[in-house]
C-alpha cells in the first residue's frame, strides 16, 4: 500500500480518535475506578468515615481489619444504602456555555456478613458479600446552530452536535476470615476475597452540517461511537493485626495486589467501535480529508482489572463514652495495562485496498494509577445506654495518571471528600444505625470533553479543546444497618 496513504489513514484514526479517549478517560474517574474509597462497608464504619482500622466492633471488621473478628461476638449484619442521589455538571464541557448534567437515583446492597465462632475461644471466623464499586452515569447532550461549517460552501450550514455517554459499574466481592487471638492484647487475621466486576459503557460523538439551500443540499457528517463491557474475576488478599492497649487501639493492615483469575475464560470482553468521516472532501486538497469508514467488533477479549498494593494504619482511643478514631491507607501506583486486549487486524474500508493496515488500538483500553494517601476520621459518643451518635470525614483522592501518549492533552480530574453522620440504637439481641453520608468533588481548569464552538470541516466539525471546563460533583446515601447478636448482651 502506499506510504501516504497509509500515513493519511493512521492519522486520521489518530485524531478522531482523541476525542473519543478523552470520554474513555473520564469514564474511568466517573466510574469511580480511580477513587479507592468512594463506597465504605458496614453501616456504623460508613457513619465513622472509615476510620476503624483499629476499632471496628462489627462484622465489617472482616472487610477493614480481619484480626478484629477474633473479638467479636457472634453476630450477623445487613447493610444497605437504601437510596443515593448523585448529580455531575461539567461547565463549558462541550463549548463556552454548553454544560453536561447528569444525575441519578440508585439502591444497592452495601454489606453482609457474619461470623462463627469454634471450640478454641482464640479462633473464629467471619464471612462476608459486600458492593466493592458501584457506579451509574449517563447524559446525551445536543447542541444545534447555524455557523458556517463548510467555508467552501456560500452561507451558513445547520450545525448539529450530540454527545451521549452511559457507563455503569458493580463490583461484588465475598470473603472469608480466620482470625486467631494470641494473647489478650494482639491478634491477628487473614480474609481471602473473591471479586466479580461487571462493567459497561458507551460514548457517542457526533458532528452534523447540513446546508439550509435544499437547491444546493450537502451534509458534512464525523461520527464516533465506542461500546464496550467485561467481566472480569480476582483474588485479593488482606492481613491484620490489632493490638489493644487500653485505653489505646492500633490496627495494620496489608491488602495485597489483585491477582486475575480466569475459570472457564469467564473474565472476558466485548466491543464494538465504529469511526467515519462522509464529505469533508469539498474544497479540502489534502487527502487526509478523504471519506472513510472504520469499523470493528470483537467478542471474548481477554480482560484485566486490577487493584494494587495497599496498607492501611488505625488509632482509636476510647474515653468513658467517646471513641476518636483515625485511619489513614496507603495505595501503591499500577503501571500500565491493558484493560482489554483486542485482536490486530484491519479496521479501516475498504478492506480490499487497506488489508494490510491492521491495528489493535482502535478498541484496546488501558488503564494505570499514580499512588495515593487518604486519610479518615471517626468519632463515635455514647449518650446513654439506649443509643450513640456517629459521625465522620474522609478524603478520596483521585489516582488516575494519565497515559499521555494515548490522549495527548493535559486532563486534570477532581478529588472526593466525604462527611457523615447518624446514630446507632442498642437493643438487648440487636443494633439499628441510621445516617447520612454525602460527598462532594469540584475541579477547575479542566480540559473540555469536547468543543462544538467552532465546527469546522477542517477540523472534523470541532473546534480545539480548551482548559475552560469546571467540574462539580456531589451525593447523598441515607445509610441503614442491622446487626442482630445470636446470644442476647446482658443489660
Amino acid at each position: 500500500m502506499n506510504y501516504r496513504v497509509s500515513q493519511m489513514i493512521k492519522n486520521i484514526i489518530f485524531r478522531l480518535s482523541q476525542c473519543l479517549l478523552c470520554w474513555l478517560a473520564i469514564s474511568v474517574s466517573n466510574a469511580q475506578q480511580n477513587h479507592y474509597w468512594a463506597n465504605q462497608y458496614g453501616a456504623r464504619s460508613s457513619l465513622m468515615g472509615g476510620a476503624v482500622v483499629a476499632g471496628v466492633n462489627d462484622n465489617s471488621a472482616i472487610y477493614y481489619n480481619p484480626a478484629a473478628v477474633a473479638g467479636l461476638a457472634n453476630t450477623i449484619s445487613l447493610n444497605a444504602n437504601l437510596y443515593q442521589l448523585s448529580w455531575f455538571n461539567v461547565e463549558n464541557g462541550l463549548g463556552n456555555g454548553l454544560d453536561i448534567n447528569s444525575s441519578s437515583f440508585d439502591l444497592y446492597p452495601q454489606f453482609a456478613g457474619g461470623t462463627i465462632s469454634f471450640k478454641n475461644p482464640r479462633l473464629k471466623a467471619g464471612y462476608m458479600l459486600m458492593t466493592r464499586a458501584y457506579h451509574f452515569l449517563k447524559f446525551d447532550e445536543r447542541h444545534e446552530k447555524l455557523f458556517d461549517a463548510i467555508p467552501n460552501i456560500q452561507g451558513s450550514e445547520e450545525f448539529i452536535g450530540t454527545a451521549s455517554y452511559l457507563s455503569r459499574a458493580n463490583e461484588q466481592w465475598v470473603g472469608l476470615t480466620l482470625a486467631y487471638q494470641v494473647s489478650d492484647k494482639f491478634s491477628i487475621g487473614l480474609t481471602q476475597i473473591l471479586g466479580y466486576r461487571f462493567q459497561n459503557f458507551k460514548a457517542t460523538v457526533t458532528g452534523e452540517a447540513v446546508t439550509t439551500d435544499f437547491n444546493n443540499f450537502y451534509t458534512a457528517v464525523v461520527r464516533d461511537e465506542y461500546e464496550m463491557s467485561f467481566d472480569n474475576l480476582k483474588a485479593v488478599w488482606k492481613l491484620g493485626f490489632q493490638w489493644n492497649l487500653n485505653p489505646l487501639k492500633i490496627g495494620l493492615t496489608i491488602t495485597s495486589p489483585s491477582v486475575n483469575i480466569n475459570p472457564l475464560n469467564l473474565s472476558n470482553g466485548r466491543a464494538r467501535r465504529e469511526s467515519s468521516v462522509a464529505n469533508l472532501d469539498r474544497g479540502l486538497t489534502d487527502p487526509e480529508y478523504a471519506n472513510y469508514l472504520a469499523t470493528d467488533k470483537q467478542d471474548k477479549i481477554p480482560s484485566l482489572y486490577k487493584y494494587p498494593l495497599s496498607v492501611g494504619l488505625g488509632l482509636e482511643y476510647e474515653s468513658a463514652k467517646t471513641k476518636i478514631a483515625l485511619a489513614a491507607e496507603y495505595f501503591h501506583s499500577l503501571d500500565e495495562y491493558q484493560v482489554l486486549s483486542p485482536q490486530s487486524r484491519p479496521v479501516v474500508r475498504p478492506s480490499v485496498i487497506f488489508r494490510d493496515l491492521a491495528t489493535d488500538d482502535f478498541l484496546s483500553f488501558a488503564s494505570q494509577s499514580l499512588p495515593v494517601v487518604n486519610f479518615a476520621v471517626g468519632v463515635e459518643h455514647q449518650v446513654n445506654a439506649k443509643w450513640s451518635i456517629l459521625a465522620g470525614f474522609r478524603t478520596d483522592y483521585n489516582s488516575y495518571d494519565q497515559v499521555a501518549e494515548d490522549i495527548g492533552d493535559d486532563i486534570s480530574y477532581w478529588d472526593l471528600f466525604h462527611l457523615s453522620a447518624g446514630a446507632t440504637f442498642h437493643k438487648k439481641q440487636s443494633d439499628i444505625t441510621i445516617g447520612l453520608s454525602y460527598y462532594f468533588g469540584v475541579s477547575f481548569d479542566d480540559t473540555q470533553l469536547y468543543n462544538f464552538d467552532s465546527p469546522l470541516d477542517r477540523d472534523y466539525l470541532s473546534s480545539d479543546l480548551s482548559n475552560t471546563a469546571n467540574t462539580t460533583t456531589r451525593g447523598i446515601s441515607l445509610i441503614v444497618g442491622y446487626t442482630h447478636y445470636l446470644n442476647p448482651r446482658s443489660k
